[in-house]
């Protein structure tokens, strides 16, 4: 078994969402080790 590669990402992007700070904390040790872009990265808080 190997790691996944950035390269084998979806195509579309994932928008990830918490709601309480209990959410925070879960998302938060889901992608601690994750491998992205920071240009991929964005704050939109008017989106909602």
């Amino acid at each position: 078994m190997t790691d996944a590669r950035f390269e084998d990402g979806a195509e579309r992007p994932l928008r990830l969402r918490a709601e309480t700070a209990e959410d925070l904390g879960v998302i938060s040790a889901l992608v601690q080790d994750a491998v992205a872009e920071v240009k991929d990265a964005a704050w939109t808080p008017k989106r909602r």
